[in-house]
């Protein structure tokens, strides 16, 4: 859902199955591997991220799993 690059690294947000967020880092290097791993509840990440844009495309997403989940 998300990738904000770095110099070094880049942070990933992952929607997995409508339920549940995924957020790691991934090293710019040649079999480099997630670090700083964190897995939340749907629920629990809208409230860590708030309102805004963010969370306007989270609802989004989630819709659009859902519905491919229940298809």
């Amino acid at each position: 859902m998300r990738d904000i690059p770095d110099q070094y690294d880049d942070e990933y947000v992952v929607l997995i199955d409508a339920k549940i967020v995924v957020q790691f880092e991934m090293q710019r290097a040649a079999g480099a591997s997630p670090e700083d791993v964190k897995i939340w509840f749907l629920a629990e990440y809208r409230r860590e991220i708030g309102q805004g844009r963010d969370r306007i495309l989270l609802d989004r997403a989630a819709e659009v799993a859902r519905s491919i989940v229940s298809s």
